[in-house]
């Protein structure tokens, strides 16, 4: 079932909703939308605990330093991106990290590439449309359809001295590290009861 896009100012919001409408039929675990402002979409997942929430921001920024050996100076310049993020938050503290993603919009004569990525490496894409749907918006939804929903539960641990935490995705009963887990976190498999 298709959604209604929400208006936004923000082109890369618009590309990611209407990428949303195309790709929820591809989803083993659809996403609830929890929030949206001008900078960040907040979601969580049908039948997966909430401590898991995911974070879509464009407000990422880096700033590049470059050396021009002719002229003999620095060069700066800020270039914006954006990013996906998966991250475990439980009692009011947040654990860990399961996924991040992020991207860094380049123009080019011929189109955008990826600053991220190794310059050998670089895909030219037509749009910063298509740059985000390949290195963002497609590689979530893989993420969901085989690691999420593969998982039986999420592990969440701590170190002894309660100076170290750490979550992760558990497929099995075997744990090597079941000594540091202080909880589990199940996952319904019956996702079509919360539909």
């Amino acid at each position: 079932m298709k959604r209604p896009i929400p208006k936004t100012r923000s082109r890369a919001q618009r590309a990611f909703f209407a990428w949303l409408n195309e790709a929820t039929p591809r989803f083993k675990i659809p996403l609830c939308i929890e929030k949206r402002t001008d900078k960040d979409v907040i979601f969580s997942f049908v039948g997966i605990p909430a401590a898991i929430r995911g974070y879509l921001t464009f407000d990422y920024m880096c700033w590049e330093r470059s050396l021009n050996t002719r002229k003999k100076q620095f060069t700066v310049r800020k270039i914006s991106g954006g990013e996906v993020i998966i991250s475990v938050d439980w009692q009011d503290q947040s654990w860990d990290i399961l996924l991040c993603l992020e991207v860094l919009p380049e123009r080019t004569a011929r189109g955008y590439v990826c600053h991220e990525c190794e310059p050998e490496a670089r895909e030219l894409f037509p749009s910063r449309e298509a740059l985000w749907k390949d290195h963002l918006f497609e590689p979530l939804l893989k993420w969901i359809n085989e690691e999420l929903a593969t998982a039986r539960a999420v592990g969440i641990y701590q170190t002894r001295d309660e100076g170290g935490t750490w979550a992760k995705l558990l497929y099995s009963n075997v744990d090597s590290e079941s000594d540091y887990r202080i909880a589990e976190l199940g996952i319904d498999k019956d996702r079509s009861a919360a539909l």
